[in-house]
């Protein structure tokens, strides 16, 4: 059973040719709609349609070696936003791969970028299990030495990251899915991702908050996030819930939760987005919609491609949705960010029925904008909508 979400406005555009131009025509319910687009592509940009609810975000890459997200997409397109996430080169692997040497190089064109723009900018990801740099974590040493070391490691890491990007960065993806799923191992007895380089250096996930009391104390004006996906399953939360509980994160600087929006066409059910919400909120924390894109093949694991009118419609109508959903929530959420700006960069094209598959690309179409970068249908089913 759905819950009720708000009504959408019933805009009828009538376009007209006439020597050679087209003219749109706008219904309006007084000052309180906003204005479908016109047929040259205007109208009101996300984050302006979106100014007295919450930023609108997109993850983006800036090289070297890698997609440049600020060479490849036109102003126009980057305009939409008015917040920005590094997608991958934040990440410890990638910043700082060996000890001591720093690529701050592309981390340093998006801060300066969006410093230009005014944009909030978030930071990704301090701790996590995948892209950590291999050299923190040392194969010798009894576990109270191999500890030690890489808790040294991790504060240097923390410090030197965080402290860089202070005047820039306004919320950090502190810890990134340290808890553990439903398919993990049944011989993980404990709530946690065994399998992380830091919980088995450690021994335990105290990491998690050595993580957030480094993070606060490079930064003591950063919101802290944890950052996690598949949330939305109540299993999950609860482990989410209990980590939280157990640690105490609260007292270790914790100030808000990232919910990853890597949902599908079918999950989460919008109910079940709404309690997940809720029950964070009422913790007292702050809650951020993260990595959001819409998976058109149900995380099928099939690897035949499909074209994108097989999905248009049902996107458009998933994507209403949920942001009918989340304008609702306004009050408790203080930002969305989608993960990429456009179909034509986006990690599920190699990433589908659970696992990575660089040598099987299947095209996808998650985002609200396509593979030539043009506004989708989704696109409007975000930005059109009835104010109250």
């Amino acid at each position: 059973m759905s819950i009720p979400i708000r009504s959408h406005a019933i805009a009828v555009l009538a376009i007209v040719a006439l020597c050679g131009f087209f003219f749109a025509a706008c219904a309006s319910t007084g000052d309180a709609t906003v204005s479908p687009v016109d047929a040259a592509g205007g109208g009101p940009t996300l984050a302006e349609a979106y100014r007295d609810y919450f930023p609108i975000g997109a993850a983006i890459e800036a090289g070297p070696g890698k997609f440049n997200s600020l060479k490849e997409y036109p102003e126009s397109v980057l305009a939409e936003y008015s917040a920005l996430v590094a997608e991958n080169c934040m990440k410890a692997s990638l910043i700082q791969p060996r000890e001591g040497e720093f690529a701050w190089g592309p981390a340093d064109s998006i801060a300066a970028y969006a410093r230009a723009k005014g944009l909030y900018l978030r930071g990704h990801t301090l701790v996590w299990h995948n892209q950590a740099a291999s050299w923190m974590f040392p194969s010798t040493g009894t576990q109270a030495e191999r500890r030690a070391l890489v808790r040294a490691r991790l504060k240097a890491h923390v410090e030197a990251v965080v402290g860089r990007y202070k005047d820039d960065v306004r919320a950090w993806d502190v810890v990134n899915e340290a808890v553990k799923d439903a398919w993990s191992p049944s011989s993980w007895k404990t709530i946690w991702r065994e399998d992380s380089p830091w919980y088995q250096a450690y021994g335990d996930a105290t990491y998690i908050q050595d993580a957030f009391d480094f993070a606060r104390a490079a930064d003591p004006d950063a919101v802290l996030f944890y950052n996690d996906y598949n949330i939305c399953d109540p299993r999950k939360r609860e482990r989410v819930v209990e980590m939280i509980e157990t640690l105490e994160l609260k007292k270790h600087g914790l100030r808000g939760i990232g919910i990853q929006g890597h949902w599908s066409l079918t999950w989460p059910h919008v109910a079940d987005i709404q309690e997940t919400i809720d029950t964070f909120h009422e913790m007292g924390l702050e809650v951020q919609i993260t990595e959001l894109d819409i998976d058109c093949y149900n995380n099928s694991d099939s690897t035949k491609t499909l074209s994108y009118k097989n999905f248009e419609t049902a996107l458009a109508a998933r994507y209403r949705e949920i942001f009918g959903l989340l304008r609702k929530n306004k009050d408790k959420i203080s930002a969305v960010t989608f993960w990429g700006v456009a179909d034509d960069h986006t990690w599920l094209d190699t990433f589908y029925g659970g696992s990575y598959r660089p040598s099987s690309s299947r095209k996808n179409y998650p985002l609200l904008f396509g593979v030539k970068r043009e506004r989708k249908k989704a696109y409007y089913a975000v930005r059109d909508f009835e104010r109250e």
